[in-house]
């Protein structure tokens, strides 16, 4: 789903056909300026942001909750989470979604500010994330997509499973 609320799929053609063979996919998403994404294998669906229940004494990056299809999910401020947060943190605007995850445990979702679509690459346009960042970096981005001009810094799933709060 893109802003207008259709659904968006972007796809990269190689002209290789031996990677071609190897492709990943992944949803592309805006945080503030930046795109991140996340393997499609660990997203169940995105939805447009509820009413979320405010939760006392939870960590500042959390949101609050909402009840999706009988589960309760925890939303995930991304750019809070991140340590981003700015004053385009305070406002949910109704054009912002949530990523519902698929997590070991269930209940997390992510704001988004905006969802770019599905993408898909060859296997052999993904990196390691490098070095430099440091270990805690390196557990929240777990690898690098090179996408046309772009390069998408890959969330990594488990660091929101050892959050603590499922």
């Amino acid at each position: 789903m893109n802003n207008t609320g259709e659904s968006t799929h972007i796809h990269l053609e190689s002209s290789n056909e031996e990677e071609s063979r190897s492709l990943f996919q992944f949803i592309s998403f805006k945080c503030g300026q930046t795109t991140y994404g996340l393997p499609l294998f660990g997203t169940r669906e995105i939805v447009h942001v509820p009413h979320l229940t405010f939760l006392p004494a939870a960590p500042s990056f959390v949101r609050g909750i909402f009840n999706w299809r009988g589960h309760i999910v925890c939303v995930i401020d991304l750019l809070e989470w991140l340590g981003l947060s700015g004053k385009e943190t305070q406002n949910l605007n109704p054009k912002k979604c949530v990523i519902v995850m698929n997590t070991p445990k269930e209940g997390i979702g992510l704001i988004a500010d905006g969802l770019n679509g599905i993408v898909t690459i060859p296997s052999s346009r993904l990196e390691s994330a490098p070095e430099a960042l440091g270990s805690a970096s390196r557990k929240t981005v777990s690898s690098i997509a090179r996408y046309r001009d772009q390069i998408i810094p890959l969330l990594n799933l488990e660091s929101f499973s050892s959050l603590g709060i499922t």
